[in-house]
């Protein structure tokens, strides 16, 4: 077993996940670990492709056990929105077995976030194909983080790839609007997911509390101006200030309701799906046979 953990950050997009990224990335180096490092999907340092057979992955297996060996040096922080397909996060959970994997799934009301990603994206509103499109996505995202999603997926995998043990990941709901106006639930919440691994059961002092806030407050808006920061924030992130219910400036009611009835639709239906067949895992290979 590897010593220190995998922190995945994902959930919907628009939700506030970059700032809890960034924010556990802070935590983790300054008062944890200073050689923690911090990825986005999109860096790890192996190919991504959409494949049928395991053979037809173009990357090489060893890739992936040189970067899990880190793990015995420090822990490692990756923010990936969908960590089972379509990325390169989806390879590194074969080895659920060996690493212990803490996943924070980050909520957002379906409107702010919708609201959100057209003002950053130009999308139009009025745009029923791209708005159900986003709302789908959305919903799909928000069940592949719940707990019973990955341990069902997980059981998959312990088929395939024979495991002798399956480490039961941590798994953390972090919703947006408890989050935002609370600066000291937040910092908190940081606090607590920084030391799952060890357990630690000591409350957050006031200090860190404060510099945690800090960071998020001020120092990670200041980095987010340059657009270049280990932290992945950029000026594009900010979009209306991250206000709760801004969702209301641009929707009117009818089509709030209209909005909020579809994305639950969208759960209900996925759900069933879900529940009904196990969403195909595309694994990179056995561990073990890397040779």
């Amino acid at each position: 077993m590897y010593r220190y953990p995998i922190y995945i950050v994902g959930g919907m997009t628009q939700s506030g996940s970059t700032k809890v990224y960034a924010s556990l990335l802070y935590y983790l180096k300054k008062y944890k670990n200073p050689n923690t490092l911090g990825f986005h999907d999109g860096d790890l340092p192996w190919p991504i492709c959409i494949f049928d057979k395991i053979d037809e992955w173009p990357g090489n297996p060893a890739d992936i056990t040189n970067f899990l060996k880190y793990l015995n040096t420090a822990p490692i922080v990756i923010k990936s929105h969908d960590c089972w397909e379509t990325c390169r996060t989806q390879f590194l959970l074969p080895y659920m077995d060996c690493v212990r994997f803490i996943f924070l799934g980050c909520l957002r009301d379906p409107r702010d976030a919708l609201c959100s990603w057209a003002r950053k994206s130009g999308h139009d509103l009025d745009d029923p194909e791209a708005v159900n499109s986003f709302l789908r996505k959305q919903a799909d995202f928000q069940l592949k983080w719940d707990i019973k999603f990955i341990d069902r997926q997980a059981l998959v995998l312990r088929e395939e790839c024979q495991w002798k043990q399956y480490l039961q990941p941590s798994n953390c709901t972090v919703v947006y609007e408890d989050y935002q106006e609370n600066n000291n639930a937040f910092a908190k919440m940081i606090y607590k997911i920084g030391n799952l691994s060890d357990n630690k059961t000591e409350k957050i002092t006031q200090k860190i509390s404060d510099d945690i806030i800090k960071f998020f407050n001020v120092d990670l808006l200041e980095m987010a101006k340059t657009n270049k920061n280990e932290f992945l924030l950029t000026s594009a992130h900010i979009t209306n200030g991250g206000q709760i219910g801004g969702y209301k400036e641009f929707l009117t009611t009818e089509n709030s309701n209209k909005v909020k009835e579809q994305y639950i639709g969208h759960l209900e239906d996925m759900k069933e799906f879900y529940n009904s067949h196990h969403m195909p895992v595309r694994h990179l290979f056995t561990p073990g046979n890397e040779e």
